[in-house]
């Protein structure tokens, strides 16, 4: 009992400090203080990390205090949790443009993927089960109309296909949005290590750029970038999305 009063009392305290960071932060931004406003809502992200309006306001706060590096971080973050926010794809092209960084280096689904994505995984999914129980549901009149029974068998077998055609489309689109662990480079200078003893190599990652996370420890990343594997950065120079 005393736990869940301490849970539920713990939750109380949260949601207000939650709504006073993000509060604060709107205020901020709206009078232009943007360095604030930074402040505000990683606090409020620090809280709650999957608010999706704390999380576009914070990569827009970025933005305009000119780290669009963290920017492209946080709006990646967004987007692995609601890929079609179409006004975030927007602002990672506006900040991948201020660090000269490509659609195709920020990682943006285009063509079908795009619109795969535009439809969204569950709804692929509830349409594919739809599909199933009218196939199924058609094959079954088929079965009890002996006149018209091999229309309604082909016709039910039919619809069941597309339903399995439609569940490949899911099963991509969720592939697309639950992609492999990334991160993405904070730091202006970002030095590339050859091992997690510190020994630095010339070579630097320009900010903004989206790597891939092999392995962590307590100071040190694993990453693949550039097609070239086994880098190591160190922690606090990337964002991890």
């Amino acid at each position: 009992m005393i736990k869940i009063v301490g849970l539920i009392f713990a939750f109380l305290i949260v949601l207000p400090m939650h709504a006073s960071d993000f509060n604060n932060g709107l205020e901020q931004a709206n009078e232009g203080d943007f360095k604030g406003a930074v402040i505000s809502f990683e606090h409020a992200v620090s809280v709650s990390p999957e608010n999706q309006d704390a999380l576009f306001n914070l990569a827009y706060s970025y933005h305009m205090n000119n780290e669009n590096g963290k920017a492209i971080w946080a709006i990646k973050r967004l987007l692995k949790i609601n890929p079609k926010d179409k006004e975030a794809v927007q602002l990672l092209t506006v900040a991948g443009e201020k660090l000269n960084i490509s659609s195709d280096e920020l990682q943006l689904p285009t063509g079908f993927s795009a619109f795969l994505l535009s439809i969204g995984t569950n709804t692929l999914a509830i349409l594919s089960l739809l599909i199933v129980l009218a196939g199924s549901f058609t094959v079954f009149i088929g079965l009890r109309n002996k006149i018209k029974r091999s229309f309604f068998v082909s016709a039910g077998s039919m619809i069941i296909l597309i339903a399995m055609v439609f569940s490949g489309f899911a099963f991509y689109s969720s592939k697309i949005t639950h992609s492999k662990d990334s991160a993405v480079v904070i730091h202006p200078k970002t030095f590339v290590y050859l091992n997690n003893m510190g020994e630095k190599t010339k070579e630097i990652i320009p900010e903004g750029q989206i790597i891939e996370i092999i392995e962590s420890d307590d100071q040190y990343t694993r990453v693949n970038w550039n097609d070239v594997s086994g880098l190591y950065v160190k922690n606090d120079q990337i964002g991890k999305i």
